[in-house]
């Protein structure tokens, strides 16, 4: 599965999963019982007087290599240090991009907890932070993970104290022990009815995946949401900074995936039914060969009708999870309340046990007929370690000038790929559009794929051109000028233009589109 896209996107499941005697299957995580004060004040110490010094020991060392067992030892003494009085730091038990994860006790509670601590960062991380802990504060349900209280300790960290929760994700669960269609929707059917309590609060979560939902000692029935990092107000538009993309591409609702920043519950739905439909059938409602393959695959495709994977399926099931997973926001339930009281009134029937799988049946071509070729193209900056957002609106208006002659359909996502669909099965007047585009964005590394001879479905026509673009776009960084405005086109299809069109083999498996023969 595709990573989240947003760095900050940390996984409570993977940090608070644990055994009964106090171990973690984090990497970094303590293979002991938990680290006791003093024992923290014995970890060894970094060596530069930079670091000695320094108040941010965290930050500094991490700048030096060879640092990490010194670097945790005196986390732990200084976070103690500033929590000392009601909550004791025990382990640390996993890291994300944003914040560092403890488990730790709060012994004015008498109960373990998780400490998440935010690194010194980008205001915007500060402001995400923050966020996440009003709406937790918002939020009072069994099935949401339940928030303690939070605050900022005296050397400025921020940290938020939550419930300790023993259990496992559904993604492990699924992928481990398998899931009957029933015990999919009874779980689905939880996650709803709390999700539309923070939906009834004007909430939205923008990250909902099958490992966000912690299984509760492991239980079924016990299912929580959690990791609301990424969670706004419907509407609010501040904490998402245009040119940023947010969410996990195989859980995104299409207007997400185009990088539209005013999501509102209607885009949870979605999300929830992707997992709804990944737990009854097996297999992911939407995959890709990378995060741009992905992402196109929801803005033009629709998955296989869930009829087709599970013949057993309730019809009012069906029409319900068709309606979940609808292009349009107008098209779907309003908000997750409505889908849970839906899920509560169908009744499952009995069916095999399914372990989740990665394989993807073919996906339906949604509004582009049975064969279309693809053009896929970055109209701006390209940093494979730092994906943007999607390309402004000025150069998206230009796309749909130029292309407008072939009928084209300009489709922009929220990593900044822009995917052009031309209808039919013309390879000329595919070659023709790309040839135009690469008149207008000299710049811009092109991929043109086509149906092929076997009239391929349009998923396998996406996973195809984002794979190459991707290439293309690390050529275009490492090779320089020559690498910049070059149209690549696939084997098939350029048999097709042979005669037609001037093309130069480069004796890595691609063809370079050139232009008309003469």
């Amino acid at each position: 599965m595709p990573p989240s896209i947003v760095s900050d996107t940390h996984d409570l499941g993977r940090i608070q999963r644990q055994t009964s005697e106090g171990r973690a299957d984090h990497p970094d995580a303590p293979s002991r019982a938990p680290i006791a004060l003093e024992q923290a004040h014995e970890a060894p110490r970094c060596s530069r007087r930079a670091c000695r010094r320094s108040i941010d020991f965290d930050m500094l060392c991490n700048a030096h290599g060879g640092c990490k067992a010194a670097r945790r030892g005196m986390s732990m003494v200084r976070l103690n240090d500033q929590l000392l009085g009601r909550f004791r730091i025990d382990a640390r038990i996993a890291e994300g991009g944003m914040a560092t994860v403890y488990r730790g006790f709060d012994q004015q509670l008498d109960q373990t907890i998780a400490i998440k601590v935010l690194r010194h960062g980008a205001i915007a991380d500060v402001a995400r932070f923050e966020r996440e802990a009003e709406i937790l504060a918002a939020l009072d349900h069994p099935g949401i993970s339940r928030y303690i209280t939070g605050g900022v300790a005296h050397d400025g960290s921020r940290f938020l104290v939550l419930e300790w929760i023993d259990g496992t994700t559904l993604a492990e669960h699924h992928a481990r022990a398998g899931l009957t269609p029933a015990d999919g929707v009874a779980v689905v059917a939880q996650v709803a009815g709390a999700l539309g309590t923070a939906h009834a609060r004007g909430l939205v979560h923008r990250d909902i995946k099958p490992d966000n939902i912690l299984l509760a000692g492991g239980e079924l029935s016990r299912a929580k949401l959690i990791d609301f990092g990424l969670g706004r107000t419907a509407g609010d538009v501040r904490l998402t900074e245009t040119g940023t993309a947010v969410g996990t591409p195989g859980y995104m609702a299409p207007e997400q995936a185009r990088g539209e920043r005013a999501i509102d519950p209607r885009g949870d739905v979605f999300a929830l039914g992707c997992v709804l439909y990944e737990c009854v059938s097996g297999v992911p409602a939407f995959a890709g060969r990378n995060s741009a393959a992905v992402m196109a695959r929801i803005v033009l495709c629709d998955p296989p009708a869930i009829g087709a994977v599970w013949p057993a399926v309730p019809p009012a099931l069906e029409r319900l999870l068709s309606r979940m997973l609808a292009k349009r926001r107008d098209d779907r339930p309003r908000d997750a309340a409505e889908v849970a009281a839906e899920l509560a009134a169908i009744a499952a029937p009995d069916s095999p046990r399914r372990r989740r799988s990665s394989v993807e049946a073919a996906p339906t071509v949604v509004g582009h007929g049975d064969a279309a070729h693809a053009i896929f193209l970055h109209a701006g900056p390209v940093d494979p370690a730092a994906p943007g957002g999607p390309a402004d609106a000025d150069a998206v208006a230009a796309l749909v000038r130029v292309v407008a002659p072939f009928r084209a359909v300009v489709h922009p996502l929220a990593d900044g790929t822009i995917v052009v669909v031309v209808p039919g099965d013309e390879a000329a007047a595919a070659a023709d559009c790309a040839l135009a585009l690469a008149g207008s964005f000299a710049e811009a590394p092109i991929v043109l794929v086509g149906p092929g001879q076997l009239a391929a479905p349009l998923g396998a026509v996406i996973d195809a051109g984002a794979e190459a673009l991707e290439r293309a776009d690390l050529q275009r960084i490492f090779g320089g000028a020559a690498s910049a405005g070059a149209i690549r086109v696939d084997p098939v299809t350029a048999r097709r233009l042979a005669g037609r069109f001037e093309l130069h083999h480069d004796g890595a498996g691609t063809w370079r589109l050139i232009g008309r023969s003469p």
